[in-house]
């Protein structure tokens, strides 16, 4: 038999698409009670009360988005505060969602995780994104959300090559460091799960 102590408050968190409908199901198996909250995506009107926090015109901004079929994109409010904030820079173009990603990825691939600040310079552009995209792969292939820096020499052995060439651990070491990662205790994660 289950005892319920009412001391005792656990919180669950999870993304929305991928496990909501299982948890829900199978908490409720264990308690009918239970408290099964979700966040909902910022509505038009919340969208546009910081379109006016930036300045920018609603109905050119809806129009954009109308236009480029964007409106999937704005499930995410990362995504949300990168289009707004890059508004000036896409309105007079047509952009896509990769299109986007890839402007995401380029912001934070090129500023050091310390200080968002400093930029690398060093490594060319597209060279860092094959490696951040070979770890990426091996992460989602691997199931793990995090990797660690204990044996950065086996990790960039096991990663895809990079125009025919293995990842050396110096480059792999400059992408962790990047904006682009999150560390803790000398493991790291994609800053954003998208």
């Amino acid at each position: 038999s289950m005892e319920i102590n009412p001391k005792i408050k656990i919180v669950i968190t999870c993304r929305y698409l991928e496990w909501k409908a299982y948890f829900e199901e199978k908490l409720k198996l264990i308690d009918n009670n239970l408290k099964i909250y979700e966040i909902l995506p910022l509505d038009q009107e919340d969208i546009n009360k910081i379109l006016e926090e930036y300045s920018i015109d609603t109905t050119e901004f809806w129009k954009y988005i109308e236009d480029n079929y964007l409106e999937s994109l704005l499930k995410n409010i990362m995504i949300i505060f990168h289009i707004i904030e890059s508004f000036e820079q896409y309105r007079d173009q047509s952009v896509g969602y990769i299109d986007i990603y890839a402007d995401v990825i380029n912001k934070y691939i090129t500023r050091k995780g310390s200080n968002r600040e400093d930029t690398i310079t060093d490594k060319p552009l597209g060279d860092m994104i094959l490696i951040a995209s070979s770890l990426a792969t091996y992460m989602l292939l691997n199931r793990e959300h995090e990797v660690s820096t204990n044996d950065l020499p086996t990790l960039a052995n096991e990663l895809y090559k990079v125009n025919a060439k293995s990842i050396i651990v110096n480059d792999l070491n400059i992408i962790l460091n990047t904006a682009l990662f999150e560390q803790n205790k000398g493991k790291f994660s994609f800053f954003h799960k998208s």
